[in-house]
Order: structure tokens, then sequence, then C-alpha cells
């Protein structure tokens, strides 16, 4: 399930999330930051069990939001981290961000 992006903000935003709540029957809990981060904690444990190795994680905008939720959660899971563009929470509020237009 996707949603096109176009010119007209918050519109777009709106549709989306309308489009997503019909098709997840208005459950959307499962699209936070919490949720992305134990996902990939559990994806993470899943790599380590089968492989080994380290968990270095390496995260970009956002992504650092999502990395410093998974330290917060289980610190000893990662054994390095990168946080590179830092997204803090009052910054990775998505309401007020702009739709790109790519030409």
């Amino acid at each position: 399930m996707s949603c096109e992006p176009t010119n007209s903000y918050p519109t777009t935003v709106y549709q989306c999330q309308n489009k997503l709540s019909v098709g997840y029957s208005n459950n959307l809990d499962g699209f936070s930051a919490d949720e992305a981060a134990m996902d990939t904690l559990s994806l993470m444990k899943a790599v380590k069990q089968t492989y080994g190795g380290f968990n270095y994680l390496y995260g970009v905008s956002y992504g650092t939001y999502v990395s410093h939720r998974i330290i917060q959660i289980n610190p000893d899971a990662v054994d390095a981290v990168i946080l590179d563009g830092v997204c803090g929470g009052k910054f990775c509020d998505f309401t007020k961000v702009r739709t790109l237009s790519y030409n």
C-alpha cells in the first residue's frame, strides 16, 4: 500500500493517512517510531542469533530518531551506533514536513 506524493501539502498527508486507515481498518498503532524500533530490535536479534558477530546501527535523519529509541529500549542489543544527521523529537514532526517534488 502506498501513497503517491502531490504538490499539495498538507492534503497529501491527510489523504495518505485516510487511505492507510481504510486499508488497515483504522488501526494505525503499528506505524510509530517505537514500533519501528521494536521491529528493528527483533530483526537484529534474529540476524545475530543466525550469523553471530556484532550489531552496528547506522541512523540517518528519521533513522537517528528510531536508532535513539532502539538504544533507549535495549542498549545491550547494539554494539556500536552512528547517528548521522540528528532528527530530534520536535524536529521529527512529520505533519510539518513539506512534500518534495521531483522533476
